[in-house]
């Protein structure tokens, strides 16, 4: 059972839909992680901005282990 619930595609505030658009367009889908981070645009900015921080610190094997983990 979810804790956090991802906003409907109207419920999202217009300052998220360009980072979501980014998202979608980098993995072919919106990560539900991403959507429900939506909600707030600031939290949405901060988390995209640490992920590519990240990709350029860690490798991809590394980013892919961090991913499974988080979304188990």
């Amino acid at each position: 059972m979810s804790r956090l619930d991802a906003p409907a595609p109207e419920g999202i505030p217009a300052a998220a839909r360009e980072t979501l658009d980014a998202g979608g367009a980098q993995f072919g889908f919106v990560p539900n992680m991403l959507k429900t981070l939506a909600s707030n645009p600031a939290v949405l900015d901060v988390v995209t901005s640490l992920q590519t921080s990240l990709s350029r610190v860690l490798d991809a094997r590394t980013r892919h282990t961090i991913a499974l983990a988080v979304s188990d």
